[in-house]
């Protein structure tokens, strides 16, 4: 995918549109749109690990291929299946909408992060899908699900999303969060 640039002459920001998901093996697809802090965008920024870069996906954004890794593939079929789901709900994701392949750009846009951040309407935490067996509380017949509630935390604090030093700011400046 080519990035069209941004202009540097005001804030301006790129924003993802999802599509819906047409059926269950449908690829991805999402639409890149520029935009302005004047314009007072509705988005929310997505907060998440990046994860491992060997294990990747293709999507297809403004109609091109478009490689991303694995945590953030899980999140954006997640928002895509989700009964919340709204056609033309923007999001603002790190690794699609900052050109990572250019230095001055991704320079440019980290320093707007807190600008980012703080006028996001909501910041979404991403941790990923739980790993096989933390689910099993909703299966569970009443006794064994508070067992099974109790070990929730444990999966919660553990996950490799609190490792890393960005959240502080993700955090910290948004208005309003969902886990």
């Amino acid at each position: 995918m080519t990035y069209s640039p941004l202009d540097d002459s005001v804030d301006s920001i790129r924003l993802l549109s999802i599509h819906p998901k047409l059926d269950w093996d449908d690829t991805i697809r999402c639409d890149l749109i520029h935009s302005t802090f004047r314009e007072k965008p509705v988005y929310s920024a997505l907060s998440y690990a990046w994860g491992n870069a060997d294990e990747t996906h293709m999507i297809q954004i403004n109609g091109a291929s478009f490689l991303i890794r694995q945590h953030l593939f899980e999140a954006l079929q997640n928002f895509r299946t989700r009964d919340t789901f709204e056609t033309g709900k923007l999001y603002w994701i790190d690794a699609i909408c900052i050109n990572q392949e250019d230095p001055d750009e991704r320079s440019k846009q980290v320093a707007l992060m807190d600008y980012i951040y703080t006028r996001a309407s909501c910041v979404l935490i991403w941790l990923g899908f739980p790993e096989p067996g933390h689910h099993e509380w909703s299966q569970r017949t009443n006794p064994d699900k508070w067992e099974a509630l109790r070990d929730m935390p444990d999966w919660l604090l553990s996950n490799s999303y609190w490792t890393r030093l960005w959240i502080i700011q993700e955090i910290g400046l948004a208005t309003d969060l969902i886990v």
